[in-house]
């Protein structure tokens, strides 16, 4: 297949089975249609590539990801996202990426250090060929550091010296590349560019009143912190996650790994009288459905995700790391969604103004 000028691949996690990495990839590919644009994501996998022989000690695993556990997430797939051929080798990658004019780099962690390890300098483009116009939009080093491998610090140089324009999704990423010499444009994350009307939100409205739990890492202070919180409101608490509290011995294991499909995600969180979350993207969504909420602070995953976006939006206040610091004042005081929405829209204006420019230059 050969793609055509409206085309456009974008390079992200494609491979990631989680509710943030699925929906920003849905929102900038839906954005880029409305533009005019067909996107197509790179579908290559995580380290070495896509590989279709199974063993067959897998079969099992793989059967229930497919059939059970993850097979939400492969639907919406299929229904909204719009991926290559699976990418087996780097010569049907090299291939591949000769194929366009364009690519977009983004967003999610995609310039997180650690993934030098797995995928080496995939990230920045490098199959793409010099004539390949290459915007970055809303990359996220994940937190205020980078540490670059002394194998590939040359190599991250000179791709990025490639790039059309880059922008950064968190401040402390703006930092990070002038450190490196290059300039940056700070930008929203991807979701925030379409309206929460064009979500895929499960039909129907919740009769009872809830507070929504997403915990990516859980731990005891986290639920310390949401016990209370609960106690507090008087509300029961909806998981918005794996099902943790299911104990039939035998099927257990599949029940427990199941996942929400990603509509009933969406919607558990806009029905919600309150949510708790350590995730960059249940805070996101929180915002977006104009939901009250409180952040527990996540180092295993970086926290610059947190503090950039709270700061821009005077929420600095409600990222929290122990249950501690929670009080009547900090619960009782009502997010203003009138005022972080005209925030949020003049961001959210500059966003799209920087999107649409880059790719008409």
């Amino acid at each position: 297949m050969s793609y055509l000028n409206r085309e456009i691949c974008i390079l992200t996690f494609e491979f990631n089975y989680n509710y943030g990495a699925v929906l920003q990839a849905y929102a900038l590919s839906e954005k880029l249609k409305e533009f005019g644009y067909t996107p197509v994501i790179l579908n290559r996998g995580w380290k070495d590539y896509i590989n279709n022989r199974i063993k067959l000690k897998d079969i099992p695993g793989y059967l229930m990801g497919y059939f059970i556990t993850l097979r939400h997430f492969y639907r919406f797939k299929r229904k909204y996202l719009r991926l290559s051929k699976p990418i087996r080798n780097r010569e049907e990658e090299l291939d591949f990426c000769s194929q366009f004019k364009t690519v977009i780099v983004g967003s999610d962690q995609i310039w997180n250090d650690e993934i030098f390890e797995s995928m080496g300098c995939h990230y920045f483009a490098e199959c793409f060929p010099i004539s390949t116009k290459r915007i970055a939009y809303a990359v996220s080093f994940g937190k205020d550091s980078f540490r670059i491998p002394i194998l590939y610090k040359k190599k991250i140089l000179d791709l990025l010296s490639d790039f059309e324009s880059i922008s950064v999704r968190e401040y402390s990423g703006k930092l990070i590349l002038k450190k490196l010499g290059f300039d940056s444009t700070f930008v929203l994350d991807p979701t925030f560019l379409i309206s929460s009307e064009c979500y895929p939100v499960k039909s129907g409205k919740d009769k009872n009143k809830y507070i929504c739990k997403y915990f990516l890492d859980e731990d005891e202070e986290k639920d310390n912190i949401l016990k209370k919180i609960a106690s507090y409101f008087n509300l029961p608490i909806r998981n918005n996650y794996l099902n943790r509290d299911f104990n039939i011995p035998i099927i257990r294991r599949i029940v427990n790994n199941k996942y929400p499909s990603v509509e009933k995600w969406l919607y558990n969180i806009k029905n919600a009288q309150f949510v708790v979350t350590d995730s960059y993207h249940g805070m996101i969504f929180s915002l977006i459905f104009k939901k009250q909420f409180i952040v527990v602070k996540n180092p295993k995953r970086g926290n610059a995700r947190f503090e950039s976006l709270l700061k821009l939006l005077f929420l600095e206040n409600r990222l929290i790391k122990s249950a501690s610091e929670l009080n009547e004042e900090l619960l009782n005081n009502r997010i203003d969604f009138q005022k972080i929405g005209s925030i949020i829209e003049k961001y959210r204006i500059d966003s799209l103004n920087y999107l649409y420019s880059e790719l008409n230059k």
